[in-house]
């Protein structure tokens, strides 16, 4: 079998069409972030910083760094999308962030570039072994957008594309700190085809973008501890081959890999794409640990993101060696690292979450003076990171929403979150007196457990939860004033638990929020009346139980 059949294009440029390879991409990201596509939502600091940024202080947001630099890319998606609709900017961020990454996709793959594997080279920033926590997400699309700037340092000065590079670098550097690591290689390009004036140019706009993302990044405080070094090997180069399937055989699979990668640059010691690739593999090796303290790095469930530039530049490498050594046993043992790769990345091939339901919140949000936002951080609606938005911000930005409909339902209450036990005196939260009638037995589930209260000393817990099966739906039953306070609970699952005002079913919906730990539900929607019953219902499901506290 020739190894050709495998890997047959022998040039930089793939000559799949281009609506072939966004085909192929969509594919690819599909097969890794379908849910993404499917139930879009609010991610990290898309929400909690881009999007409060955009609605509370407009376009000059853009400028605002997240995380200690700037990221236009992602900015600009969050943008666009609220200023069409923001009931269905989960939706419309997602759509254009994957229209952004399969153009990086199809760039990758058509771009003249000193790259050998045309197609492969995309194909495989798209099966990783990684979470995908990078892939369909508006947040991370300047991840795959600073993938643009090692495209640049390959490209084949001779085809000039002046104005597209020009494109590809400006966006890419205003958006990744990534651009650091990339100037010394703009620098010795410049200087190798000073006869080109482009290559001259193009690191003038390298130095100029650089260095306002490395002013706009200083001082940045490292987690970098050299103690841990020895680590490095395991947690990329074994986490690459075989760690998601075997964790014990990490340091294998990192000797393994380090081993051809070093006979094969020893191999090919004339090649300047393998020493740049390995240093570009370093270098953001290098990056991610100082970013992040390395305990803290897993690629399935710290951070993967922080293994996507180190897999990507190995799976680039390997790649390399398979089209250009000339030994075909060599190149074999190549295409097995690969093929190793991606088998390892099938326990981490996709990622679901939970639905937040973003359209009924911003609708409701309007009915408060103040609402919480939620945006996702883990994929557990229990987990999520809220923003707090004054009522009548969403109120006028649903007026200028031209998908916005008069809502059937919102929210009665609004929830407060992470709030101290110690400041539950500072709330107006309901008496035991006010408990019209209960149903509930029982405790929340910690407190039976444990056999301590898992509320301060003054509070009373009635919860569904006895520690025996229950086949029967029951409730609970508070009258509670406008602005009132509750505590309340829930178990991790909580798809079969409403909270519903008596009298009032249809206007307010009646789907319980997922609450493992005590909450605090704020009843002050401007259509309730000045005094109502509220009722806590049960309805069995697999290990559900739902727990309210009132002050004793």
């Amino acid at each position: 079998m020739q190894l050709n059949f495998f890997f047959p294009e022998k040039s930089s440029q793939s000559r799949l069409a281009i609506w072939q390879l966004a085909l192929i991409a969509f594919g690819m990201l599909f097969l890794r972030a379908w849910p993404r596509l499917f139930y879009p939502d609010v991610w990290d600091e898309d929400g909690i910083q881009n999007l409060y940024g955009f609605l509370s202080r407009g376009p000059i947001d853009m400028l605002t760094p997240v995380s200690g630099y700037l990221i236009v890319i992602p900015k600009t998606m969050t943008y666009l999308s609220a200023l069409i609709s923001i009931t269905y900017y989960p939706f419309l961020s997602t759509v254009f962030t994957w229209i952004f990454t399969i153009f990086v996709f199809v760039t990758i793959a058509k771009a003249p570039t000193y790259l050998k594997g045309g197609v492969w080279l995309a194909v495989f920033c798209a099966l990783l072994p990684t979470n995908p926590e990078v892939f369909g997400l508006p947040l991370y699309s300047f991840w795959w957008g600073s993938l643009l700037l090692p495209i640049l340092v390959f490209w084949d000065e001779r085809k000039t594309h002046f104005g597209f590079r020009v494109f590809l670098l400006l966006i890419a550097s205003m958006s990744s700190p990534f651009c650091v690591a990339t100037l010394p290689l703009f620098f010795i390009r410049a200087y190798v085809l000073r006869q080109h004036r482009v290559e001259i140019i193009l690191a003038v706009l390298a130095i100029i973008t650089t260095a306002t993302q490395f002013w706009i990044m200083y001082p940045q405080t490292s987690s970098f501890v050299a103690a841990l070094l020895y680590k490095v090997l395991p947690r990329f180069l074994g986490g690459y081959t075989v760690v998601n399937l075997y964790p014990a055989l990490a340091w294998v699979g990192a000797f393994a890999l380090l081993s051809y990668g070093v006979g094969g640059i020893v191999r090919n010691r004339h090649s300047w794409v393998l020493w740049t690739l390995g240093y570009l593999c370093v270098i953001s090796i290098i990056m991610s640990v100082t970013r992040t303290h390395i305990n803290d790095l897993d690629q399935s469930v710290g951070g993967p993101r922080y293994f996507f530039f180190p897999y990507i530049f190995i799976s680039w490498y390997l790649v390399q060696l398979v089209y250009q050594d000339r030994a075909k046993w060599f190149c074999w043992v190549g295409c097995g690292f690969l093929g190793l790769s991606l088998i390892n990345t099938i326990p981490v091939l996709g990622r679901n979450h939970d639905s937040l339901y973003w359209k009924d919140h911003v609708y409701s949000c309007s009915q408060f003076e103040k609402y919480e936002l939620p945006a996702h951080f883990a994929g557990s609606a229990g987990d999520v990171w809220p923003f707090p938005i004054d009522g009548a911000l969403c109120a006028a930005w649903l007026a200028k929403d031209p998908f916005a409909n008069a809502p059937k339902s919102t929210y009665a209450y609004r929830v407060l979150r992470k709030i101290k036990p110690e400041d539950y005196a500072n709330f107006n939260i309901a008496k035991a007196l006010q408990v019209q009638q209960s149903e509930w037995q029982g405790q929340d589930y910690e407190t039976f457990k444990s056999g301590k209260p898992s509320v301060p000393e003054g509070y009373r817990i009635i919860g569904s939860y006895t520690g025996k099966p229950n086949s029967n739906p029951s409730s609970v039953k508070v009258h509670l004033r406008r602005g009132q306070q509750i505590l309340y609970r829930t178990e991790s699952n909580s798809g079969n638990q409403q909270i519903t005002i008596d009298g009032h079913a249809e206007q307010f919906i009646s789907r319980a929020l997922v609450a493992p730990k005590w909450m605090i539900l704020e009843f002050s929607n401007r259509q309730l009346p000045e005094e109502f019953d509220v009722i806590f219902t049960d309805r069995p499901g697999p290990g559900e139980w739902s727990a309210i506290a009132v002050k004793e």
